[in-house]
């Protein structure tokens, strides 16, 4: 059976061996995060060839979390803004979108990359300007706030016209 008909058939190739990595099991007494990320991803990219945005999404999620259990914030924060690109574009989905860029934006401001938390929060409101114009407004807002009042007036600009308000 080809790799993306299994895919689409409901067959999940890739999801069973990262969470087998996540558990303890013989031999290994700790969790192996990396080998799991590493699954997760595979089985993100075969999902999204295969068209499957609903389990690609979950497995990017999935693959962000093990990125954050090896603290690897980066990598945690750049898959969950690809989940949110899969939800915006081709799923369709503004609001699971948001979520994503919002749960990156908490990921970037914990290893204090408030430019790159900034940038998240916009991407959230630009997706749900269309469809919920108060919740766009709440997280431009939210945006703008995490910068300095000495550097925000040059700052903020760049985010509010990026913005349709």
């Amino acid at each position: 059976m080809r790799p993306a008909r299994a895919i689409a058939s409901g067959v999940r190739p890739g999801m069973s061996r990262p969470s087998r990595s996540t558990r303890p099991a013989l031999g290994r007494w700790k969790p192996d995060w990396e080998m799991a990320s590493s699954h997760y991803e595979k089985a993100a990219s075969s999902y999204r060839v295969a068209k499957a945005l609903p389990k690609a999404m979950d497995a990017y999620e999935k693959a962000s979390e093990a990125h954050v259990q090896m603290e690897s914030e980066f990598q945690a924060a750049k898959h969950l803004e690809t989940a949110a690109v899969i939800a915006r574009d081709t799923a369709k989905d503004p609001a699971k979108a948001a979520t994503f860029f919002e749960s990156a934006s908490k990921i970037q401001l914990g290893v204090n990359s408030i430019d790159a938390a900034a940038e998240s929060l916009s991407k959230a409101a630009r997706a749900v300007e269309q469809q919920d114009p108060l919740r766009g407004a709440t997280l431009i807002t939210s945006a703008c706030a995490l910068y300095d009042p000495s550097e925000m007036e040059e700052q903020t600009t760049s985010l509010v016209t990026a913005v349709e308000v």
